[in-house]
């Protein structure tokens, strides 16, 4: 990434600054939990065309056509449809559209002064922001950062399937997503839960003024030492015998 960001503004500051004059959203826990539009506004950024395309039989040919999500903007077919809109939850919104809503959200720049060029640059007019693929590139990967995204394998379809291969894979797929629908908790049972996860009690006040980035981060190392706990109990334990070593849970971020 060709901005340079540092760890700590991820963890305690709610603005990420990328120039002198403009600065990306970090929000806390609290303006995720109470706005309605934060995954909209990441995933356009986040997801892959892959995934987008996971279930068209015809997937590999369209990841080939359409790589990223600016070059599903700059293509003249797909540029004023609303395949984009439809696909994270807007309807008959745009691409285009959606995108500055998007920038909007991050940068807090009014979407009406950004304006996609036929040769596919954004401009932003004030301040003078050019947005091309490469930066398109490095505003995607700082979202990721900010959101902790990692994409989830189950849903985005292997390469190379037969047509008869893929409706294999659908079935698969529709199931996996009812089953996500069934387990996944909200955020407000994510919170409930780091609350009591500690040592000692974290009170929810202070989970709620915690940067997204932070309660993400904070949720995956206690689930770690969690798993390493467990792992040394087995271990320990004289009726499991195993010459595994095990690592311990701090290397995940040391």
């Amino acid at each position: 990434m060709s901005y340079e960001i540092d760890k700590y503004d991820l963890l305690f500051q709610t603005s990420i600054p990328i120039s002198d004059y403009i600065s990306f959203k970090n929000p806390t826990v609290e303006e995720v939990a109470k706005g309605s539009n934060f995954t909209k506004y990441s995933s356009i950024f986040v997801t892959s065309t892959r995934e987008m395309f996971s279930q068209f039989p015809e997937v590999d040919e369209l990841e080939l056509r359409y790589p990223t999500i600016r070059s599903i903007l700059i293509d003249k077919e797909m540029q004023d449809n609303n395949f984009l809109g439809m696909y994270f939850g807007e309807g008959k919104v745009t691409g285009k559209e959606l995108l500055f809503e998007s920038l909007e959200y991050w940068t807090g720049i009014k979407k009406e002064k950004f304006k996609l060029l036929a040769n596919g640059k954004i401009i932003c007019t004030s301040p003078e922001w050019i947005i091309d693929e490469e930066e398109f590139k490095n505003i995607a990967e700082l979202v990721s950062m900010i959101t902790s995204y990692e994409p989830n394998s189950d849903f985005i379809a292997p390469l190379n399937m037969t047509p008869t291969r893929h409706k294999v894979w659908m079935n698969m797929y529709k199931g996996r997503l009812k089953r996500l629908k069934r387990s996944k908790g909200t955020l407000a049972d994510k919170i409930l839960v780091l609350s009591i996860s500690n040592n000692s009690y974290l009170p929810i006040n202070e989970i709620r003024k915690m940067t997204y980035f932070h309660f993400c981060k904070l949720s995956i190392l206690l689930s770690e030492k969690e798993g390493y706990e467990l792992r040394w109990m087995l271990n320990a334990s004289p009726n499991f015998e195993t010459d595994t070593k095990i690592a311990h849970w701090k290397e995940t971020i040391i």
